[in-house]
């Protein structure tokens, strides 16, 4: 156990794993968990003002940060066990949970699987059911060697570019599914935080990992016209990628894709709070700001993030996707009135 000036952090062996997390405040227990590629340090910001609330609990989820590194595959509702795993080894038998990005599909898998220790949801910015059609690096996860390659020799330049806006560099033989032009204006991250991140993703267990997210825990299915989801193959994925005109101009890279076709149809009776940036739903703002009484509708995706929920609020938050460390008093607050209310 080390002793920080805003939380402590522990490492617990639970039934499942070894699993490092940060703990601050006291109250009823809120849990975080932290999105890709990062760990729990993303809520470092949040932290101490949720603190005065709750027992606050942030866990690096499998592969990342100090939790085991086992290497092996796993899927989305092995996370959600771990968590709760966590959760049976701290004595805790119910929590509110937040997540960000693949935290938060941690999450809304645990609210499915284990409604009965959840209290209240929070998803931030995440997809529950469906992925978003632009998000081309879902497919190219799926090619065997291509992720392995860039996390291998690719992660500081890309962790330099996703959270300080630097352009990347990479070398020729690697295949990059993201951009590579610097973003200038992207000054949320501290440089200590950067290093974290860079240390974190230079971790053999957390690149595997990575990798795991991308091609295990995401499968991608696509609909027949009799309304059946098919599992696409990895050579469907290469067939995509590689396309001449590229993956969005294959005529079968459609608008739906979906990685969690057993849980379409279950409902969360959880009060339910999703926070929205204009990176996931740039529908749910208007010159800028966030619309009033905005639910997602009228597309797969949007539709997606809307159906599982018996009481949905959201709330849009103009910033980018990271929203923990960019917008850490907004979230912070609306964490705050939710929960409390």
């Amino acid at each position: 156990m080390q002793n920080h000036a805003l939380h402590t952090a522990h490492q617990i062996q639970t039934s499942r794993l070894s699993m490092h997390y940060l703990e601050m405040g006291t109250g009823e227990p809120l849990l975080l968990i932290h999105g890709w590629p990062q760990t729990s340090h993303c809520w470092h910001k949040v932290m101490p003002v949720l603190a005065k609330h709750f027992q606050v609990i942030a866990p690096d989820l499998r592969g990342f940060g100090e939790s085991e590194h086992s290497g092996l595959p796993f899927s989305r509702a092995q996370l959600a066990a771990d968590i709760v795993s966590l959760l049976d080894a701290l004595g805790i038998d119910q929590t509110h949970i937040a997540g960000h990005d693949w935290g938060g599909m941690v999450a809304f898998k645990l609210a499915l699987d284990f409604p009965e220790r959840i209290n209240k949801l929070c998803l931030v910015d995440c997809s529950t059911t469906h992925w978003p059609h632009w998000a081309a690096h879902g497919l190219w996860a799926k090619i065997p060697g291509l992720s392995e390659d860039f996390f291998a020799l690719g992660h500081e330049a890309f962790i330099r570019w996703c959270f300080a806006g630097e352009a990347a560099v990479y070398p020729d033989s690697l295949t990059s599914p993201f951009p590579s032009q610097a973003m200038p204006g992207l000054h949320w991250c501290s440089n200590a935080s950067l290093e974290h991140y860079i240390a974190n993703l230079a971790q053999p267990g957390t690149q595997a990992a990575s990798v795991s997210l991308y091609r295990d825990a995401l499968p991608f299915y696509q609909q027949d016209t009799a309304g059946q989801w098919h599992m696409m193959s990895s050579e469907d994925c290469q067939s995509i990628w590689q396309h001449p005109g590229g993956p969005f101009k294959h005529p079968e890279y459609r608008s739906a894709i979906c990685f969690a076709p057993e849980d379409l149809g279950k409902h969360i009776n959880a009060p339910t709070l999703y926070v929205y940036t204009p990176m996931l739903l740039p529908k749910g703002f208007d010159n800028g700001e966030p619309l009033p009484d905005y639910k997602p509708a009228g597309d797969a995706y949007s539709d997606s993030i809307r159906a599982p929920f018996s009481d949905l609020r959201c709330f849009g938050i103009q910033s980018g996707h990271f929203v923990p460390e960019e917008q850490s008093d907004l979230l912070a607050n609306a964490l705050i009135d939710f929960l409390s209310s």
